[in-house]
C-alpha cells in the first residue's frame, strides 16, 4: 500500500508498543519539530493541512480554536500547550485553558479536589471550610484560636487576629469580639478587667490602698480624696474620714492623719477647723490701749503710747525699721508700705522693692513682673517679632502655642540683630561690611562691632560659605540657603496629594548679620521693639538656662518632615512660625533647618587668621563659657564644646523672661 502524509517521509519498523499509534506519532512529530534537519519539512506540513496520523486525524500548529498558548493540536484536542495557570485555577490540557478550582481553593489539579486552601480556610476532605468565629488561618494552614487579648478580624474565614484596644479586653481564647470593661480598668495587655473597691484607687497597673489622710467612697476611682479640714484619717484603705471632735481638737489643713490641739486661752471653733481665742486681741484694743498679758485691752499709763504691736507701752517713737513699714510722726505709729515694697517714706513713695526677681521700682512704685505664657503674649510684647519657647515642653499646648498648669516661657527674637525684622543696631555699634578686608574692630578696647549681612534689606552681604556652581552658574554643592522657600517643612499626604502643615521658611540664610559679644550684649540690653509693650531692660542675651530651654524645645520638635505628632514646632521643619536658626555643615533635609556653613574669609576683625563668619552660632550671656550653641548638627541642638572669646562673631537673638507694664 502506498503511504501518504507523515509516512511519505518516514518508514517505521514494526514494533509492539504499550501505547496507541496516535500517541507514538505525537511523540515522533514532537521530536521532528525539535530536530533542525527535519524542521523545514515538518513546519511546512503543519502549516499547510497538517500531518496525517491515520484514522482520519491530522496534527497541525494552526490551533487558534483552542487558545493562543496551544502549539500543536488535532481538531478535537490540544496536544502541546505552554499555558501557566494562576492561583485558584488548574490546567486543563485537552482544551489548553485554565479552569477554576473549587470554592476558596488556592491550588488544585482538577475541579473536584483542593491541594492548598486560601487564608481563612482549612482543608476538609477535598474541599475548603471557613475558619469559625474566633479562629484564623494562613494560606494552606489549619484554623487556630485567637489568643487572649485579641479577636478574629472577622466572624468567619478570618486571616488573622486583632488586638483589643482602649476599654476593650478579652480573657478567653478563640473569640470573635472583645469585651468592654465597663466597671473597672483594662489590665494585663487587654487580657483582663480589674475592679478596684472603695478605699482604693487604680495606679495604672493595680489597685492600691488610699494613704493615711485620704479616702475613696466609691469603686473604680483613679484618685483618693483628701480629708477636709476638721477631719483626719490615720489608717490606709478607708472609705471615709474621722472627725476631730475632741474637746480641744482641731485640724486646719486637708489630707492629715491626725488632729492638732488648741493652745492655752483658746478652744476649737464649731467646725473644729481652727481655734478661737478666749482672750481679746490687739484688734480689740483702741486708742491708747495695749493688750495686757496678751489677753486684756488696757490703757497705757499717762505719757506713754502703745508699741507697734500693742503688746505694751513705750515712751519712745515707734520703731518702724521693719521691712514694709514707715514712720508716721503725727501719731507716733508705723504705716504699711505698698505691696511689694521693702522700704518707703510713705505708702506712695517706695525706695526699695522686696526683691528684684518679682518687682521692679518705677517712679516710686514697685511693679510686679509679668511672665509670657503663650505666643499671643510674645506677639503683644514684641509686636510680632519674637517666638514663644516654653520652659517645659510637657506643659505646652501645640494648637494654642501656650503653656498650661501655670507654665511659663521666654520670648526669643525671630531674626538676627541687624537683619530685617530683627533688633536694630545702635549708632554706638561699629558696622563693617562682611566683605570689607580693611574693616578693623578695636578688640583691645572691647569695641562693639557687627559684620553686616542685612538679610532682607537692601545691599545684602554674604556671611555664609558660598554655594559651589559650574560654568553655567548651576549650583553643584549648597552650603547656604538663599532659595529659602525650597527648604522642606512639615507636611502630610492626603489622597496622594502633599499638603504643607506650616508656612514656608522665609528668612534666607546666606546673608545674616553677625556681631561680637560686646555688640550682642549692648544690643539686647538696649532693645525695646517698636509697637510692643516691653521696655528697655526687659530683654537680654540668653542665659545658659535660656539656651537649655531652647535646646529642649528644638530637640522635642519633629524628627522628620512628616513627624506632625511632635509636641512642639519651633525650629526643625517648622517654617516661618519657628526660630529659623540656621545650621552648619549639615543638609537642610537632615537638620530640618536652613543651612549656613561658616565662611572663612568674610568677617575681618583686625586679627590675623580670624576672618571667619559664623552665623550658625548664637551668643549667650556667659561670655567666655558656654556662650554659643550650634543649631541643627544632626538631630539635636548642641552646645559648642569650648568657650568662645568675645571678639569672635555669631548671630544675635535677644530673650525676654519677664516684663512690666
Amino acid at each position: 500500500m502506498k503511504k501518504s502524509g507523515f509516512f511519505a517521509y518516514f518508514r517505521l519498523p514494526k514494533v509492539n508498543f504499550a501505547f496507541s499509534l496516535i500517541e507514538l506519532l505525537i511523540s515522533l512529530i514532537t521530536i521532528s519539530v525539535i530536530l533542525a534537519s527535519l524542521a523545514p519539512v515538518v513546519t511546512h506540513k503543519l502549516k499547510h493541512g497538517g500531518i496525517s496520523v491515520g484514522q482520519g486525524k491530522s496534527i497541525t500548529n494552526q490551533c487558534s480554536a483552542f487558545s493562543a498558548s496551544c502549539q500543536l493540536c488535532t481538531k478535537t484536542e490540544c496536544l502541546l500547550c505552554t499555558l501557566t495557570c494562576p492561583d485558584g485555577q488548574y490546567f486543563d490540557k485537552p482544551t489548553c485553558t485554565c479552569k477554576n478550582c473549587i470554592s476558596n481553593c488556592n491550588r488544585c489539579t482538577n475541579a473536584t479536589a483542593c491541594d492548598r486552601c486560601k487564608a481563612g480556610y482549612q482543608k476538609s476532605g477535598n474541599s475548603c471550610s471557613a475558619c469559625g468565629a474566633g479562629y484564623y488561618s494562613t494560606e494552606g494552614g489549619a484554623c487556630q484560636k485567637c489568643p487572649k487579648g485579641q479577636r478574629s478580624n472577622s466572624t468567619s474565614a478570618s486571616t488573622g487576629c486583632t488586638n483589643c484596644t482602649g476599654s476593650e479586653y478579652q480573657d478567653q481564647e478563640g473569640q470573635s469580639s472583645c469585651k468592654t470593661c465597663t466597671s473597672g480598668f483594662v489590665s494585663d495587655s487587654n487580657r483582663a478587667c480589674t475592679t478596684c473597691s472603695a478605699g482604693t484607687k487604680w495606679n495604672g497597673s493595680s489597685c492600691e490602698n488610699c494613704p493615711a489622710g485620704y479616702y475613696s467612697n466609691s469603686a473604680n476611682t483613679t484618685t483618693c480624696t483628701a480629708c477636709s479640714s476638721g477631719t483626719y484619717q490615720n489608717e490606709t484603705g478607708k472609705t471615709s474620714c474621722k472627725s476631730c471632735s475632741g474637746a480641744n481638737e482641731y485640724q486646719d489643713s486637708t489630707g492629715q492623719s491626725s488632729c492638732k490641739t488648741c493652745g492655752a486661752n483658746s478652744v476649737p471653733n464649731a467646725s473644729h477647723t481652727g481655734c478661737s481665742s478666749t482672750c481679746q486681741t490687739t484688734a480689740n484694743c483702741t486708742g491708747n490701749q495695749y493688750l495686757k498679758d496678751n489677753c486684756t485691752c488696757t490703757a497705757c499709763p499717762s505719757g506713754q503710747t502703745p508699741n507697734s504691736t500693742k503688746t505694751g507701752c513705750d515712751t519712745v517713737a515707734a520703731d518702724c525699721s521693719a521691712d514694709g513699714k514707715y514712720y508716721i510722726a503725727a501719731t507716733n505709729s508705723c504705716g504699711d508700705c505698698a505691696a511689694g515694697c521693702k522700704t518707703c517714706t510713705s505708702s506712695t513713695a517706695c525706695t526699695k522693692c522686696t526683691n528684684t526677681s518679682d518687682y521692679k521700682l518705677v517712679d516710686g512704685v514697685c511693679k510686679a513682673y509679668k511672665y509670657p505664657t503663650s505666643q499671643a503674649d510674645c506677639d503683644r510684647i514684641s509686636n510680632n517679632t519674637s517666638v514663644y519657647i516654653p520652659n517645659s515642653v510637657a506643659d505646652y499646648v501645640k494648637d494654642t502655642k501656650s503653656s498650661v498648669r501655670g507654665g511659663r516661657g521666654i520670648c526669643v527674637t525671630r531674626r538676627n540683630a541687624g537683619d530685617l525684622g530683627g533688633p536694630e543696631l545702635s549708632s554706638a555699634i561699629k558696622k563693617i561690611n562682611a566683605d570689607d578686608t580693611k574693616g578693623v574692630c578695636d578688640n583691645d578696647n572691647k569695641q562693639e562691632c557687627c559684620w553686616i549681612g542685612y538679610s532682607g534689606k537692601t545691599g545684602t552681604k554674604r556671611t555664609a560659605r558660598a554655594n559651589a556652581t559650574d560654568d553655567n552658574g548651576n549650583v553643584t554643592a549648597r552650603y547656604c540657603n538663599n532659595n529659602i522657600g525650597s527648604v522642606d517643612v512639615l507636611q502630610e499626604t492626603v489622597n496622594k496629594k502633599t499638603i504643607k502643615l506650616v508656612s514656608a521658611f522665609n528668612y534666607e540664610a546666606c546673608n545674616r548679620t553677625v556681631c561680637n559679644w560686646w555688640a550682642a550684649n549692648y544690643t539686647c540690653a538696649n532693645y525695646a521693639p517698636s509697637g510692643g509693650v516691653s521696655k528697655v531692660g526687659d530683654w537680654a542675651l540668653p542665659s545658659k538656662k535660656n539656651l537649655d530651654v531652647i535646646k529642649v524645645a528644638i530637640d522635642g520638635g519633629p524628627k522628620s518632615k512628616t513627624d506632625k505628632a511632635a509636641e512642639i514646632w519651633v525650629q526643625k521643619w517648622s517654617g516661618e512660625g519657628g526660630l529659623q536658626l540656621c545650621a552648619s555643615d549639615v543638609k537642610s533635609s537632615v537638620s530640618g533647618s536652613p543651612r549656613c556653613d561658616a565662611c572663612t574669609s568674610r568677617c575681618y576683625n583686625g586679627i590675623k587668621g580670624e576672618q571667619s563668619c559664623d552665623p550658625a552660632n548664637i551668643w549667650g550671656s556667659e561670655k567666655l563659657q558656654m556662650n554659643t550653641i550650634q543649631a541643627g548638627l544632626g538631630e539635636t541642638l548642641k552646645w559648642s564644646e569650648f568657650g568662645v572669646p568675645e571678639r569672635y562673631n555669631g548671630s544675635v537673638r535677644c530673650v525676654l523672661e519677664k516684663y512690666i507694664e
